[in-house]
């Protein structure tokens, strides 16, 4: 990526998938269309992950502000729906083990509630 001594963005390489080229993008067009696909793409990577589809959208919501989003950071009874493949109950065991470890040096966990609080303004 290039950048001028402002820090704009001049241009960007790009690799074509379908060959692995790799084509420079210079012109304020091309420069628009290729960083709104990165972003696009980027931003969309978790769209057809379990945790955003049912029945697991419902359970944990896309704030993470439910019942079942606290019996899982707090390692209590959360049973996955049967519905879930058998890969993620294992995953939402793990995020368990990694706050039970705790954030602050103090072995504190750090508090969810502010997050919470500001996610639902």
């Amino acid at each position: 990526m290039g950048k001028t001594h402002t820090g704009c963005i001049s241009k960007v390489e790009v690799v074509l998938l379908e060959d692995g080229l790799h084509v420079v993008k210079e012109t304020k067009a091309e420069l628009e269309v290729s960083i709104m696909a990165s972003n696009e793409a980027r931003f969309q990577l978790t769209e057809n992950t379990p945790m955003i589809q049912e029945p697991l959208r419902s359970e944990l919501s896309c704030y993470g502000c439910t019942e079942e989003v606290e019996q899982i950071l707090a390692g209590s009874t959360y049973e996955c729906p049967l519905e879930v493949d058998d890969f993620t109950p294992s995953f939402l065991k793990t995020i368990n083990a990694m706050t039970l470890e705790g954030l602050w040096s103090d072995g504190h966990r750090q508090p969810v509630t502010p997050f919470k609080r500001f996610t639902q303004a």
